[in-house]
């Protein structure tokens, strides 16, 4: 596979990709995992 373009970035998009960055790894994320009990739904 060959590079048909080769395309750089502005300062405004290694801004807005850093501050990205740094929220994923500051912010805190939350995670809910659920699972019914449906042997009851299932007879």
């Amino acid at each position: 596979m060959s590079i048909s373009s080769e395309t750089h970035f502005g300062i405004a998009r290694k801004i807005v990709s850093n501050m990205t960055a740094e929220s994923w790894e500051t912010i805190p994320h939350a995670v809910m995992n659920y699972e019914p009990d449906v042997t009851e739904f299932m007879k």
